[in-house]
């Protein structure tokens, strides 16, 4: 944690100094020797800061954080978050965003243009991070597979056997596996499977497991299962489906854990980016077809989407 000291005076009692989760850091108490708060200028995941004093927000290069609730105080420049305020998608403990900019900035970069000149840009500015994150979406090679770093190919020929190419995506569906594993494994071994574009496990892995160019049967397009306001208007041509690792048992969805809620948002954002979609075109696989409450809302409620 950004800063951690234990003063013992005899007769004087302690002094202690620590940073919270958010890296905000504590009033120091008693007396002793001085505090290391008094010097100590790299609070917020290491990187310098300035602690303004009337505030007590810390200024980065790009915009203000405020440590006493984990959240950017201006918004999101790259808008790599549902919420333009949200502090390394609400997992400090496993992201980091040093200049205020994104989580994603740098590993994008990285996979588009080569370790320097993504290091030049993240240094040098802004511009082409901007592109590549906005603008570059899932950075599809000719097959319709992502060459983004963030997401690995595994490729399951039985999701695409027989199935038509794709037509204009009009929606992003998301689903859970009703598993307690990635089940990429058991798909291979069958000649022609049901499944979705995108795998997202416990550990918040992206696995890409059927080419975008190509339908993938994630939703059943009848009358009994789908809503009539959806019947015949999404279909499995025109959606993305996504699937976020997660079983159901006792009446309850397994919670995502802390990478998957920072993978999934992520890959949602890319898909949103990369197909023009708006939030009102994302949709829990509950909302169009009847399934068990809950499957993708619980999805989105734990990447604080609305």
């Amino acid at each position: 944690m950004g800063c951690l000291k234990l003063t013992y005076d005899q007769g004087e009692g302690v002094e202690a100094n620590a940073s919270s989760i958010f890296w905000q850091v504590y009033k120091k108490g008693g007396s002793g020797s001085k505090s290391c708060v008094e010097y100590y200028r790299y609070g917020f995941q290491g990187e310098y800061s300035e602690e303004d004093s009337e505030t007590g927000w810390n200024s980065f290069e790009l915009r203000m954080y405020d440590p006493v609730i984990g959240r950017w105080n201006v918004t999101d420049p790259y808008y790599e978050y549902w919420s333009p305020y949200v502090g390394m998608g609400n997992n400090s403990i496993n992201y980091v965003d040093p200049d205020g900019g994104c989580v994603g900035c740098l590993p994008l970069a990285a996979s588009l243009y080569g370790t320097d000149p993504a290091l030049k840009a993240w240094t040098g500015g802004a511009m082409i991070l901007q592109e590549v994150f906005i603008y570059g979406g899932l950075n599809l090679d000719e097959d319709g597979f992502s060459q983004l770093a963030n997401i690995t190919k595994d490729h399951i020929a039985g999701l695409e056997e027989g199935r038509p190419s794709m037509s204009e995506v009009e929606a992003l569906i998301i689903h859970r596996t009703v598993s307690t594993n990635y089940p990429g494994p058991w798909m291979k071994s069958r000649s022609r499977v049901k499944g979705a574009h995108f795998y997202i496990d416990t550990d918040g892995t992206v696995f890409q497991t059927g080419s975008v160019n190509i339908s993938i049967a994630h939703i059943y397009n009848n009358s009994k299962q789908m809503y009539s306001d959806f019947y015949g208007k999404l279909i499995n041509t025109n959606t993305i489906g996504i699937e976020v690792v997660g079983n159901y048992k006792n009446g309850k969805w397994d919670g995502l854990t802390p990478k998957q809620v920072g993978a999934t948002a992520q890959l949602i954002e890319q898909v949103m980016n990369h197909y023009n979609l708006n939030k009102n075109q994302v949709y829990p696989h509950e909302k169009i077809q009847r399934k068990t409450e809950g499957e993708g809302q619980t999805v989105l409620d734990a990447i604080g989407f609305d």
